[in-house]
């Protein structure tokens, strides 16, 4: 399955030129994938309506192959990836008033593509690769990536970071889960038990990971970069204070669910200026 990585990296590499797109629906195709190829040719062939043929142009029967192309690029798009038609069939006149205007990045694939993936399948060799180029190949252009379920190693991190799949993320969500957990509570006067919820932090990262990421040349292309719930403390806000590498930052989320100091805070706050979250505004009182 991974003949089909030189493929997706092109495509992705340039999401605006069709050509990697129609090479490789002629690839799919000779491999027994038609109905995929099907629908990268009719949706790279709709995108390029507005452009080939002017409204004042266009005959009701032209109009009409044109709606019949897009409800059958609809039909394609739930059957393949099992997902909701993203349009609605509307009136032929009205079709030409409002051409398909999905992201360029998802012609022939899903739409809003993110590398989503827990811990524990980290562990299995080449899993990203082997999972983008089998279910998800939407994953070689997702800028979100978002590590989750468990406890992530430094090494981990890095081989993520630099994993031919994720080489368009600027977005890293690293961030600890909260969840109720139930308890017993003895009530002294009835001797009797009542049901309560605690709430439970369950962290991503430590300070080692933090260090190895703050480190990290694949961290200067991040651009947003949640650390929230992970009970970090000042020496990993030190770590961040004295990264090189996070230049890029637009948005920091990282006072939720960890413990910092007021001074350390102050210097993150002067170092990440109008980067830090909003709902951190209350960590220096």
């Amino acid at each position: 399955m991974l003949d089909r990585e030189p493929f997706l990296k092109a495509i992705f590499a340039n999401p605006a030129d069709d050509l990697p797109r129609l090479v490789f629906a002629d690839y799919l195709e000779e491999h027994g994938d038609g109905e995929w190829a099907e629908l990268i040719r009719l949706e790279c062939d709709l995108a390029s309506y507005p452009m080939r043929i002017p409204r004042e142009e266009m005959t009701h029967e032209m109009m009409q192959r044109l709606m019949e192309r897009k409800d059958r690029a609809e039909t394609l798009q739930y059957e393949i990836f099992c997902s909701k038609a993203h349009d609605k069939l509307i009136e032929a006149g009205a079709l030409i008033e409002e051409p398909p205007t999905r992201d360029v990045r998802c012609r022939g694939f899903r739409e809003f593509p993110a590398i989503d993936v827990r811990i524990d399948q980290l562990g299995e060799t080449e899993f990203i690769r082997k999972q983008a180029c089998a279910s998800n190949p939407e994953w070689y252009g997702a800028e979100s990536l978002r590590i989750y379920g468990g406890r992530l190693t430094p090494i981990q991190l890095i081989e993520v970071l630099n994993n031919t799949v994720a080489e368009h993320v600027t977005e890293l969500d690293l961030s600890g889960e909260v969840i109720e957990t139930p308890a017993i509570l003895n009530d002294i006067e009835t001797n009797q038990g009542i049901p309560v919820f605690d709430m439970e932090t369950r962290p991503v990262v430590n300070l080692a990971v933090v260090e190895a990421l703050a480190q990290s040349r694949e961290a200067r292309r991040l651009v947003t970069l949640n650390l929230e719930n992970n009970d970090l403390d000042n020496d990993a806000a030190r770590a961040l204070i004295r990264s090189p590498n996070l230049l890029r930052l637009k948005r920091l989320s990282l006072f939720k669910g960890n413990r910092f100091r007021a001074t350390v805070w102050q210097q993150l706050t002067e170092k990440y200026d109008g980067v830090l979250d909003p709902s951190s505004d209350e960590a220096g009182a």
